[in-house]
């Protein structure tokens, strides 16, 4: 982030320090959520909140997709819509992963 904020300033782009430390720190949540999502060994309830919150952190990127005149409310559904899905992706995972956990072993003897 600091290497883009340098070149625009060498490009004579107005650019606020302000506007890059928040790019990168929205990027960086959104690393830190992905790494949360795919590191975790015991699956919990906390999952559903890291797909929730980084899905929502995601989706205003395609709030101007949206056919909603306002700009605003076109983020702010992104952002929304992108919660619900991490929502239901997260629960789907949660799911899926505790029935692989209590399914018995195939290869035991018994």
């Amino acid at each position: 982030m600091i290497g883009l904020f340098l070149a625009l300033k060498g490009q004579d782009v107005t650019v606020s320090v302000r506007e890059v430390a928040t790019a990168g720190i929205w990027a960086g949540c959104i690393g830190y959520g992905f790494g949360s999502i795919f590191d975790q060994r015991a699956f919990g309830r906390r999952l559903i909140f890291y797909w929730a919150a980084t899905l929502g952190l995601i989706g205003p990127f395609f709030g101007p997709l949206l056919p909603i005149a306002s700009f605003i409310v076109g983020q702010i559904l992104g952002g929304v819509i992108g919660a619900l899905a991490g929502v239901l992706i997260g629960t789907v995972q949660l799911k899926l992963a505790r029935r692989k956990l209590q399914a018995p072993d195939a290869h035991a003897s018994g």
